[in-house]
């Protein structure tokens, strides 16, 4: 029999994820989380009127605390930005599509969703538990506290990397870090959320330093595993030739991977490798 699809070097689960569906499964996502801002922030400015109702159905403020069927605000905000002020949206989606990638690379597609999502949330309960507690009828939006996450962890990650501040002068990525966090403490700008912005922070710390992996916390809690326990334990058929030359082809295909890039395959193969995998997956969350 052939090597199994797990036992492969060069296979990882979280890293590759690079599944032969739609296109959205396939780009990175950080490109699908930049193309999301983009989106609302066009769709309320051609759809909104003068009143932008898109942003305004999505902001968050204090008051939302007690209001639970708002709560759903505590993410929403982070993918709605300041409709009269462009580069509102253009320095967060620079920032996260700069170093997002590398953050995504190393942490693999889905934990880093959950990353991006977690501070984001995060962010957005430290805000509006702060504004209830202030009586604050300032909203909030922007994704600015999940970015500074995700641009701390490039920090922690590679802190002697070099970076081109505004394209020109080299800056050490801890150079950069120190900065952000400064300028979040010291505070100055009254329209801007800085507990959500140190939330951020405090979260790629913790992260990073006490080696959390979001995925082993909920990865039980997904549509399969609910799934089987609603529809009760099944009987299965099992087909011996028929498993062992999927394995071949998975090895030749994860081969040729390897060897030519996922550029290579063939519909035919990549919908093949995205059976499978599934396939897999659901047998590993079945023992």
């Amino acid at each position: 029999m052939g090597m199994g699809i797990y036992d492969r070097e060069y296979y990882s689960d979280e890293q590759s994820n690079w599944s032969g569906g739609p296109l959205w499964n396939q780009r990175m996502v950080v490109t699908n989380l930049v193309l999301l801002n983009v989106a609302f922030f066009l769709v309320n400015f051609l759809l909104g009127g003068r009143e932008n109702v898109i942003t305004t159905a999505m902001e968050l403020k204090g008051e939302n605390l007690a209001q639970p069927w708002f709560w759903w605000h505590v993410l929403s905000y982070a993918f709605a930005h300041a409709p009269d002020n462009p580069w509102h949206l253009f320095w967060n989606m620079f920032g996260l599509w700069m170093l997002g990638r590398t953050v995504e690379m190393h942490y693999g597609r889905s934990e880093f969703l959950r990353i991006y999502l977690a501070a984001a949330i995060l962010g957005g309960l430290v805000f509006m538990i702060r504004a209830f507690l202030t009586n604050s009828t300032s909203p909030v939006i922007g994704a600015s506290g999940a970015v500074i996450c995700i641009e701390m962890l490039f920090v922690l990650l590679n802190p002697k990397a070099t970076l081109m501040l505004y394209g020109v002068l080299p800056l050490p990525a801890w150079v950069f870090g120190a900065f952000l966090i400064g300028a979040n403490l010291l505070g100055g700008d009254k329209n801007t959320a800085y507990d959500v912005h140190i939330a951020g922070l405090v979260f790629a710390f913790a992260y990073f330093l006490l080696q959390w992996n979001l995925g082993n916390w909920f990865g039980s809690w997904n549509w399969s595993n609910l799934k089987r326990k609603w529809s009760g334990p099944r009987l299965r058929v099992h087909r011996p030739d028929s498993m062992v030359a999927d394995e071949q082809e998975a090895d030749r295909i994860l081969q040729k991977i390897f060897e030519k890039g996922q550029d290579s395959l063939t519909t035919k193969e990549r919908r093949f490798m995205e059976k499978y995998s599934l396939r897999k997956r659901q047998q590993q969350q079945d023992k």
